[in-house]
């Protein structure tokens, strides 16, 4: 499979702090084709705000509105996503139903308890979950140790139709465990990262190609300096694990598009 025909959908990644708080932001298609200038594939991004984000500050629907003026102009380079602040649950419903009908954004995430304060499967999450199955909406949860992965597993029992993606390959250090505790659900997708061939051999083993995504956690900004690269060393460990070129394409960008309807 020539390079130029697969295309890598990362499927983590978020807009950095001071680029997005910035009311004057207007990226052009001049710097972000400086950002993938040294890839060797075709890229999309799918990208959050940050969580520690002032904008965060302002509410989730401010948050979305300002993500999508950022990035909607670029559908062929970014899949703008939701970070949500469950505590609020009127905002957050609101945010997640605008950024779906209105904004075209067509995922929920990252959601990352450690910041906002809530358990995995804690009751401020559960009318989230729920919206975003409704909206069929997918969602990644950041998953850093076992206990978030047996969390995410319990959330994906007890709402089935959920589409969720277990970032961090499912635990961070204790990947290799988080794996055991989400591997026997279906509706769970594991995020590899970058820079980890036996993590990325092991993932394959475990769960299968069809689900797995590539996520990065990429920091986005508009210095000149920054390059999106992930991708090639994506797709060189997969060419050298000998996979079949649809293998391949599922976990470069297939699964992606699936989860995201995209």
């Amino acid at each position: 499979m020539p390079l130029n025909d697969i295309e890598v959908i990362d499927t983590h990644c978020h807009v950095e702090p001071w680029f997005m708080d910035r009311e004057d932001a207007q990226p052009d298609s001049n710097w972000f084709g400086k950002l993938f200038s040294e890839c060797r594939h075709r890229t999309r991004l799918v990208v959050s705000s940050t969580g520690r984000n002032p904008v965060m500050l302002k509410g989730n629907v401010v948050s979305v509105r300002t993500l999508a003026r950022l990035l909607g102009p670029f559908p062929d380079k970014f899949v703008p996503s939701m970070m949500i602040n469950p505590h609020d649950t009127a905002d957050a419903l609101e945010a997640i139903e605008l950024g779906a009908k209105e904004l075209g954004m067509r995922a929920v995430g990252e959601l990352v308890q450690y910041i906002h304060n809530w358990r995995t499967d804690g009751p401020e999450i559960l009318p989230v979950v729920q919206k975003a199955v409704d909206l069929d909406l997918c969602m990644d949860f950041h998953v850093s140790e076992e206990t978030h992965a047996e969390a995410v597993a319990r959330l994906a029992e007890k709402f089935p139709r959920a589409r969720i993606i277990a970032a961090h390959s499912a635990g961070g250090r204790s990947w290799r465990r988080g794996i055991q505790a989400v591997k026997r659900l279906p509706n769970i997708w594991v995020e590899i990262m970058r820079g980890n061939a036996e993590q990325l051999e092991a993932l394959i083993d475990a769960v299968g190609p069809s689900r797995i995504t590539y996520g990065t956690d990429f920091g986005v900004h508009a210095g000149p300096e920054l390059r999106y690269t992930a991708g090639n060393w994506l797709i060189d460990h997969l060419k050298h694990l000998k996979l079949k070129d649809a293998d391949i394409e599922r976990i470069c960008s297939g699964n992606a598009r699936e989860l995201l309807r995209v």
